[in-house]
C-alpha cells in the first residue's frame, strides 16, 4: 500500500475532511486506527503527527485518495472545526477579549483560555450551555459528538474523565467520584476522592482551597469522573495513585494536603 509524508498544514485537515465524510466520530475514527480519541484530535489540530505505523492504518481506513488534495473529498461544514477553535472564532467574530466572555458567559478566564488552548477537550454541559447562551448559537452538532469523544482518560464500565476549572466555585463538580488535578504540563500531580466532589475541594478543614499548593501552575486543571459506589471510589483511587506513582506529589507522604 503506498505511503505519502505527513504535512500537518495539508493533511490534518484533510484527515478531518475524510473522517466526517466517512460519518465517524473521532471515537469511532480512533477505535478503527486503534489510538485514543485525543491522538485523532491532535493530529486533526497540528498537534502531533502520525508515526509511520498510523499512517499505514490511515490509508487502510480512509484510502490514498483522501489525502490527495486534488481529490479528496470535501464534507459538508466550514472546514476543519474544534471546540478550541468554535469557541475562538466566536469570541473574534463579536470583538470579545476573554475577560468580556468571561463576564458574559459566567465563564471563568481560565476556563475559557483552556478550552480555546486545546488543553480542556471535555468540559462541563453547563461550561458548554453557559458559552453557547453568550454566543447564543449552539455548538454544532458534529462538533458535540466530538467534545465529548475527546476525553483521553477513560475508566472502564464507568465512563469518561469531564474536566473542570478547579479554581471556578461555580465549575466544581457537585457530585461523587474520583478526581484528578493537573498542572501546566499537563502532568496529573493529585488524585482524590469525594461524596460530594465541590464540598471536599472548599472544606476549610480537609479541603484543598487554601493549601499553598492550589494555585496554578501547581494546579492549572481538574477532571473528574462520577462514582457513587463509595468502596468503588477507595478502590479506583488507590489503583491511579498507584499507576502515577511520583507524578503524583502532592498525594506522597509529608505533603500537607
Amino acid at each position: 500500500m503506498a505511503e505519502f509524508e505527513w504535512n500537518p498544514d495539508i493533511h490534518a485537515e484533510l484527515l478531518w475532511n475524510a473522517r466526517l465524510s466517512e460519518g465517524l466520530s473521532r471515537a469511532k475514527a480512533a477505535e478503527q486506527l486503534k489510538v485514543s480519541p485525543l491522538t485523532v484530535f491532535n493530529w486533526e489540530n497540528k498537534k502531533s503527527s502520525p508515526q509511520a505505523a498510523n499512517l499505514k492504518a490511515i490509508v487502510s481506513v480512509f484510502g490514498e485518495e483522501a489525502f490527495n488534495p486534488e481529490t479528496a473529498q470535501q464534507p459538508d461544514g466550514e472546514g476543519n472545526l474544534s471546540l478550541a477553535t468554535w469557541v475562538f472564532q466566536k469570541r473574534s467574530d463579536n470583538g470579545w477579549s476573554r475577560r468580556q466572555l468571561a463576564n458574559l458567559s459566567d465563564v471563568s478566564q481560565m476556563t475559557i483560555w483552556n478550552i480555546e488552548s486545546g488543553r480542556t477537550l471535555n468540559p462541563q454541559a453547563s461550561t458548554i450551555e453557559r458559552l453557547e447562551n453568550a454566543f447564543k448559537e449552539q455548538v454544532p452538532e458534529d462538533l458535540s459528538a466530538d467534545i465529548t469523544d475527546a476525553a483521553d482518560l477513560e475508566v472502564a464500565d464507568i465512563g469518561p474523565f469531564t474536566e473542570f476549572d478547579p479554581h471556578d466555585e461555580k465549575d466544581l463538580p457537585t457530585v461523587p467520584g474520583i478526581y484528578v488535578f493537573y498542572d501546566i504540563s499537563d502532568r496529573a500531580v493529585y488524585v482524590g476522592k469525594a461524596e460530594i466532589i465541590a464540598k471536599r475541594i472548599r472544606d476549610p478543614h480537609t479541603g484543598h482551597w487554601d493549601k499553598f499548593w492550589y494555585r496554578p501552575p501547581i494546579v492549572q486543571s481538574g477532571a473528574y469522573v462520577r462514582i457513587d459506589d463509595e468502596t468503588l471510589r477507595g478502590q479506583i483511587e488507590a489503583v491511579m495513585i498507584k499507576f502515577m506513582k511520583s507524578n503524583a506529589v502532592i498525594n506522597k507522604q509529608g505533603v500537607i494536603r
